[in-house]
């Protein structure tokens, strides 16, 4: 059986469905991974497939509107989203199709499920959800949208904070995917009530989360078709070791703070170094900064050290903390180094992070991105140790869970299920 996975975006959207994908092929399955070019090394390093879907998500974020983006609150974020993508839509969804040719079953994440259950239902092929952040609606909590979580009483309105803003996001994409539908699937359009992104409503598709049980427990209201596995981290590069001055540095003194915001992009990286530089002395401390995407532009120092990238994987467990956006990624691999974590959200799913890290008391409330200041960022770095301990005992609940095995099952189980309805 072939099953195509299809996802795009940053580097935390890609590598935990290598990590996926992989486990499948051990599984016997053949499997191709839809993405982007700049991790065609990896996918077929794993056994997998590799073809090419879009061009890199750096480009898109790199724009005036990408930036802007980032500036927006969630639920806004991701309607203009759609004023970002839809240019470019027919294009994804056209190579995606062609990818996607000969595929038994279609494995997706969230970007790719902006055309994903469409390409599926044009090919008549079963279709399963895998997501790194949780979706599917709840009365057990509120939107993860939303920066506060409301009690679980108020059931009916955490429901509805799911259905409404993703059915107002589901339609603001509406046009730019009924184009798809109709031009390039040879499928009707959606009406008004049809209209989905993400809600794997219509129909109804099984859904796994690569989410730690441990940080999010499943709500009791979710249906069979739905699970939480646990995470699925990235593979060790085995290709990649540190430069000498980095271990130097680690080792020249006391442990280090890393701060980095990943893919999320600033109107002025100068500034946000600036802003990191002296939030550190202020706060007393080295620290390694990670130049990201395009989110921070500055000179090393002898109490700071500079880099294009490190993997988190290797590194978090050589830093006292960790300062970064917030994203799926790089919240989980701070919980399983143990470490306690300082998040100032972008956009979009940053903000449930944050929320999850500070109700799990592995870090202090910090401030979103646009509020960052040197003082603030000093104060959040300096409560730091007091998380250390709790941290700690989070690490060493999901070192006991086997997140990419569970997923694997969930998906077996699922795709006989579903190919015997076919």
């Amino acid at each position: 059986m072939l099953i195509s996975i299809i996802t795009y975006g940053s580097t935390g959207d890609i590598l935990p469905y290598i990590s996926l994908g992989k486990a499948l092929v051990d599984r016997g399955f053949d499997v191709r991974l839809i993405a982007h070019d700049q991790y065609r090394q990896a996918i077929e390093g794993c056994g997998m497939e590799y073809l090419r879907g879009f061009d890199d998500a750096k480009d898109l974020l790199a724009t005036d509107e990408g930036k802007g983006l980032l500036k927006e609150k969630p639920i806004r974020s991701l309607i203009r989203l759609n004023d970002i993508i839809s240019p470019y839509l027919m294009e994804i969804a056209r190579n995606t199709l062609d990818a996607a040719k000969g595929s038994d079953a279609i494995v997706f994440s969230i970007m790719g499920g902006i055309v994903a259950h469409d390409i599926a239902e044009a090919m008549d092929v079963p279709a399963i959800g895998a997501y790194v952040m949780p979706l599917s609606p709840t009365s057990r909590m509120s939107n993860f949208m939303l920066p506060v979580n409301l009690p679980s009483i108020l059931g009916i309105f955490n429901r509805l904070s799911f259905y409404l803003p993703m059915k107002t996001v589901a339609l603001a994409f509406r046009k730019s995917v009924n184009r798809v539908r109709t031009k390039i699937l040879g499928l009707p359009p959606f009406s008004m009530g049809q209209a989905r992104v993400w809600d794997g409503g219509i129909p109804a598709e099984p859904t796994v989360y690569g989410i730690s049980p441990s940080l999010f427990r499943r709500p009791s209201d979710w249906g069979d078709w739905t699970a939480i596995t646990g995470y699925w981290f990235p593979l060790d590069d085995e290709g990649w070791s540190p430069e000498p001055s980095l271990k130097d540095f680690i080792e020249s003194g006391e442990r280090p703070i890393y701060i980095g915001f990943g893919s999320m992009g600033t109107d002025n990286p100068e500034r946000t170094f600036d802003i990191v530089r002296e939030a550190l002395r202020l706060a007393g401390r080295r620290g390694i900064v990670a130049k990201g995407w395009d989110g921070m532009a500055g000179e090393a120092t002898d109490d700071i050290y500079v880099s294009d990238f490190i993997p988190h994987g290797w590194l978090f467990g050589k830093v006292d903390g960790i300062v970064h956006h917030g994203g799926s990624g790089t919240t989980a691999q701070g919980f399983r180094a143990g470490v306690p974590q300082v998040i100032t959200p972008f956009f979009a799913d940053q903000y449930f992070w944050r929320r999850t890290v500070v109700e799990h008391g592995c870090g202090p409330l910090s401030k979103p991105h646009t509020a960052l200041n040197p003082r603030g960022l000093a104060s959040a770095i300096e409560k730091l140790p007091e998380y250390t301990d709790r941290a700690k005992e989070v690490s060493g609940a999901i070192s006991t869970e086997r997140g990419v095995e569970n997923a694997v099952k969930f998906i077996e189980r699922h795709l006989e299920k579903m190919i015997r309805i076919w």
